[in-house]
């Protein structure tokens, strides 16, 4: 089994926008890695968990194609694991 952790996030992507903590401030100031988008994981390829709405750039950034998608499940109906939007494109 194969994962790949396309966000790990909460609702809001980390560092928040309006944030000026330390954590956030820092996370702004590494770059990288440490700006994280919203929960998904694509397992295998063709597995998707959660579509949420920075699923295309967290696939391109990372370098997964969703070519080979066959199944996606949707943990909870929140916007941020359910971003229907994609499904009409």
């Amino acid at each position: 089994m194969h994962l790949t952790f396309l966000g790990t996030s909460a609702a809001n992507a980390f560092p928040e926008p309006f944030c000026q903590c330390p954590n956030c401030t820092q996370a702004r100031a590494c770059g990288g890695e440490s700006l994280r988008k919203r929960s998904a994981m694509l397992i295998d390829d063709d597995l998707l968990l959660d579509l949420g709405p920075d699923i295309l750039t967290a696939s391109s950034l990372h370098g997964c194609p969703l070519t080979n998608v066959r199944y996606c499940l949707q943990t909870h109906a929140h916007a941020d694991h359910l971003d229907l939007s994609h499904l009409l494109s």
